[in-house]
């Protein structure tokens, strides 16, 4: 599991047990709340890191296959055109709450990677305050989870050849 292109972004995030237990019980057992930890094991459906059944090419919910780069850092930091409102409003959100604590959501660069949508997410609770590390997902949740939950069940489904 550890080489799987699906793993990247956990493994990134290095998550330990009490911090996945504190997000497993402030999100919500929908569509929306359920997004950043499909979005932390390669399964969120706009940008899946994993295979579909028929083994196809992964690709985003714009179309771009993964070929290009990383599915994930393309959604949810820029350049794909889809759900271009809510990863600003996303963005927005993470720099305030970071500000809040008097932490720099940039810190160790704003190049889109791994590391910083890790961080972007709560860092697996480590190295960030607790309250934030926790309401980092939620921020996830409230604005690319409704974004995505509001999709129609067939677009969802043609993303994975279904």
């Amino acid at each position: 599991m550890a080489g799987l292109a699906s793993t990247r972004l956990f493994r990134a995030m290095a998550p330990s047990r009490s911090w996945l237990k504190g997000v497993r019980r402030n999100l919500m057992c929908d569509a929306a709340g359920l997004a950043p930890l499909a979005l932390m094991c390669g399964v969120y459906w706009p940008c899946p890191e994993t295979r579909a059944g028929d083994f196809s090419s992964r690709r985003c919910v714009c179309g771009r296959k993964s070929s290009r780069g990383s599915l994930t850092l393309h959604f949810c930091f820029g350049p794909c055109p889809c759900a271009v409102n809510s990863r600003a409003k996303w963005k927005q959100r993470v720099a305030e709450a970071f500000q809040r604590h008097g932490l720099s959501a940039t810190a160790g660069g704003s190049t889109p990677t791994y590391a910083l949508l890790a961080r972007w997410l709560g860092n697996g609770g480590r190295g960030l305050p607790k309250e934030l590390a926790l309401e980092l997902p939620l921020i996830f949740a409230d604005t690319f989870g409704v974004w995505a939950a509001r999709v129609p069940r067939s677009h969802v489904d043609s993303i994975f050849g279904l």
